[in-house]
């Protein structure tokens, strides 16, 4: 019965520097799966990335650039430490090419979990979702600075959003982003 107890009264708070539904989404689905009793608070931590000069950042990060992103995201995010917090997660998305002709694009989401109380962190990449290649080289045209694949596919299919456009190829995005996050195991520390 205590543990009972102890479930139903259960919270966590986690910060996350975005104000993305879909990525909050993934973090509360994540604790779902945990416990449906566990009650989560999603902190959106504003991070102004745009303002460090050490930095060059492509709206659409391509080939590794997306680690690079979610670890500048967290120092800066860490600099606001008057929130307190269970856990930061941090959330980007990266293409890559495949190095396959017939699925030559793939995206996954680069997630970073870190437990404040015991100050463990675990970088995560989720499953892969392949990438409609006429999109891709759309937006590679207008540029990764200012255009992301979803942009381009909202664009054409303006009932997709820029922001979840995976659904149309089998899994949501916020179902990533959970996927990942249960495979991490760093919920449950």
């Amino acid at each position: 019965m205590d543990k009972l107890m102890a479930l139903i009264m259960d919270s966590r708070t986690v910060r996350i520097p975005s104000k993305s539904e879909v990525k909050h989404s993934g973090i509360k689905l994540t604790f779902a799966d945990i416990s449906p009793l566990i009650v989560v608070t999603i902190i959106p931590v504003p991070v102004e990335l745009h303002l460090r000069t050490d930095l060059s950042f492509n709206a659409q990060p391509w080939n590794g650039e997306a680690e690079r992103y979610v670890r500048a995201r967290d120092e800066e995010m860490r600099k606001q430490n008057q929130i307190i917090a269970d856990y930061d997660v941090i959330i980007e998305s990266e293409g890559f090419d495949t190095g396959d002709p017939t699925d030559p694009y793939h995206e996954r989401a680069v997630v970073l979990v870190r437990n404040i109380r015991t100050r463990k962190e675990h970088l995560i990449y989720s499953t892969e979702v392949s990438m409609p290649a006429d999109a891709v080289e759309k937006a590679r045209n207008r540029g990764f600075k200012t255009t992301t694949i979803g942009d381009v596919i909202h664009e054409e299919n303006p009932e997709i959003p820029a922001d979840n456009w995976q659904e149309t190829r089998g899994l949501s995005r916020d179902l990533q982003i959970a996927y990942a996050l249960v495979e991490s195991g760093m919920l449950w520390r």
